[in-house]
C-alpha cells in the first residue's frame, strides 16, 4: 500500500541524515549557559545565609521559596542554584546597578515603598560576590555565608544522601572521603590516551562541595585526574578554618578495548517455508554473536550473526555503522541509527537449493542507560526494516543487562515461496576483548 512505502521511505531518509547535534535544554543564567539536570539530592537552604558589608537596614535578602534547581554549569558539572531576593530601598532618585559574575542588572522599581527589586540566580556552591554601585560608588557587597552546622533536612540523614555523584561516574566507582557532612556534586568525563601500548584511561572528576575551599581560598568547581586505581589527597578548609583532607578513589580499567564480542544462545521457536512445504513452529537452539568496534566516542561498526538449526537452516549476520545522533536526559537516553547491510542463508533441506541473500534493511536503537534506576545497566530496543516489498524483512530485539544481558528477539524474512520466522529468548556473555 501506498502509505507503507510513505513510511518506509521516511525511515530511510531519517537514517540517511546525519545530524551530529545534541538535544539539551539550555537556560541562560549569571554564570553561564547551563543545560536544566534533574537530580534527586535536597538541598536545606538553611544552611546558605545571605549577608552584605557593610550592614544597611535599607538591603533585605532571602531567597525564594521552592527556587532550588539543579543545573549543569560550563564545566557540565550538576550544581544547586536558587534565586536570591534582593530588595534595597533609598531616597536618592539615581537608581542602584547590581554587578554579578561580569554582568549588570537593573531591578524594578516600586514607588509605593520607594525601593529596587532584583531577583538573581546565585550557584549555592560557588556563590560569588554580588556588588551593588551607584554610578561609581559601590554601595553593597552581598555573598553568601555557608553556616557550619549538621545538615539536619530529615531527608538527608544518611550520608549517600548528601552526595550527587552523576551518572557520568557510575561506571568508575567513584568515591570521595573526608567531607562527609556538607553537600557534593561530582561529575566525570573519560579520555581514552593512546600511548604505543593501546588505550588506556584518564578520568577527569569534576567537584564542588558546600563547605570546601582549597587552602589557597581558590573558589570551587576543583578537578581531579586519575589514571589508576591510586587514591588523589587533597586539603580542603571549611567555613570554621578547619583543615580536612579528602581522598578520592576510583576503579579504572587498566586497558580499554576498542573491541569487545559477546556470544548468546537460547530457545527460539523457528518455522520455515518452502513453496507448499512447511515445517511447522518448533523449539530450536539459537546461538548469537555480537560484535562492536570503537572508532570515535560516538562512533562504532557493529556486527551480528545469528544461527538457527532444526530440520531447516537459517543464518542472518549483518555489519553496520552505527553512530549517535541524539542524547537527551543527562546522556541516558541514546537514539543510534545502524546503516550496513546483511546477508542471510536459508536451506530448507537437501532437497532444496540453498538460498543465499544480500539484503539491505536499515535499522536504529534507542538506549536507555542505567535504566530503572541501576546503575550501569541498559535497556536497548532495537529494529531493522526492509524497504523492499519483494524480500521482506524484519528483525525487532529488546536487550537489557550489563555485561551478561537478556534479550528478546524476533526474526521475520521471506522471499518467493521461501520463508522463515523465529522468535525467542537468549542469554548474552561477554566472549573477548581487543586491540
Amino acid at each position: 500500500p501506498k502509505d507503507q512505502v510513505t513510511v518506509r521511505i521516511f525511515l530511510l531518509l531519517f537514517f540517511l541524515s546525519i545530524p551530529l547535534i545534541k538535544l539539551r535544554a539550555q537556560s541562560l543564567v549569571p554564570f553561564g549557559d547551563v543545560r536544566l539536570g534533574s537530580a534527586p539530592l535536597p538541598i536545606n537552604l538553611n544552611v546558605f545565609q545571605p549577608y552584605a558589608s557593610p550592614r544597611s537596614e535599607n538591603l533585605t535578602l532571602k531567597f525564594a521559596p521552592k527556587s532550588l534547581q539543579w543545573i549543569r554549569d560550563s564545566s557540565n558539572l550538576l550544581v544547586p542554584r536558587a534565586r536570591l531576593q534582593i530588595t534595597y530601598a533609598q531616597k536618592e532618585k539615581n537608581p542602584p546597578l547590581f554587578y554579578y559574575h561580569d554582568e549588570v542588572f537593573s531591578g524594578e522599581y516600586h514607588p509605593e515603598t520607594n525601593s529596587f527589586h532584583v531577583d538573581l540566580w546565585i550557584n549555592l556552591f560557588n556563590p560569588g560576590k554580588i556588588i551593588i554601585k551607584r554610578g561609581d560608588q559601590e554601595l553593597h557587597q552581598i555573598a553568601t555565608r555557608r553556616l557550619n552546622q549538621k545538615i539536619d533536612s530529615p531527608k538527608t540523614k544518611k550520608k549517600e544522601e548528601t552526595k550527587l555523584i552523576d551518572y557520568s561516574c557510575a561506571p568508575y566507582d567513584v568515591e570521595f572521603e573526608g567531607i562527609e557532612d556538607q553537600y557534593l556534586s561530582v561529575g566525570c568525563r573519560l579520555e581514552k590516551l593512546d600511548e604505543g601500548q593501546g588505550q588506556t584511561p584518564r578520568l577527569i572528576i569534576t567537584w564542588s562541595a558546600s563547605d570546601a575551599l582549597l587552602e589557597d581560598a581558590t573558589l570551587p568547581p576543583y578537578r581531579t585526574i586519575l589514571k589508576s586505581n591510586s587514591p588523589s589527597l587533597i586539603n580542603v578548609i571549611n567555613s570554621m578554618g578547619e583543615t580536612k583532607t579528602v581522598k578520592i578513589t576510583a576503579n579504572l580499567p587498566n586497558r580499554i578495548h576498542r573491541l569487545k564480542t559477546a556470544i548468546g544462545f537460547g530457545p527460539y521457536r523457528f518455522e520455515s517455508q518452502s513453496d507448499s512445504r512447511v515445517r511447522p513452529e518448533k523449539w530450536a537452539p539459537a546461538l548469537m554473536l555480537y560484535g562492536r568496534y570503537d572508532l570515535m566516542e560516538t562512533t562504532s561498526l557493529r556486527f551480528f550473526n545469528a544461527t538457527i538449526n532444526r530440520g531447516s537452516f537459517f543464518n542472518n549476520g549483518g555489519v553496520y555503522l552505527a553512530y549517535e545522533i541524539a542524547s537527551v536526559f543527562d546522556n541516558r537516553l541514546k537514539v543510534v541509527p545502524l546503516l550496513g547491510a546483511q546477508i542471510l542463508t536459508f536451506d530448507y533441506n537437501n532437497d532444496v537449493p540453498e538460498r543465499n541473500k544480500i539484503i539491505y534493511p536499515q535499522g536504529f536503537e534507542v538506549v536507555w542507560k542505567h535504566s530503572f534506576g541501576l546503575k550501569n545497566t541498559s535497556m536497548v530496543y532495537g529494529m531493522f526494516l526492509s524497504a523492499s516489498d519483494n524480500n521482506p524483512y524484519r528483525n525487532v530485539w529488546l536487550r537489557w543487562g550489563k555485561r551478561i544481558f537478556g534479550e528478546l528477539n524476533y526474526i521475520e524474512w521471506s522471499l518467493g515461496g521461501q520463508k522463515v520466522k523465529t522468535y525467542g529468548l537468549s542469554l548474552g556473555l561477554p566472549l573477548f576483548s581487543l586491540f
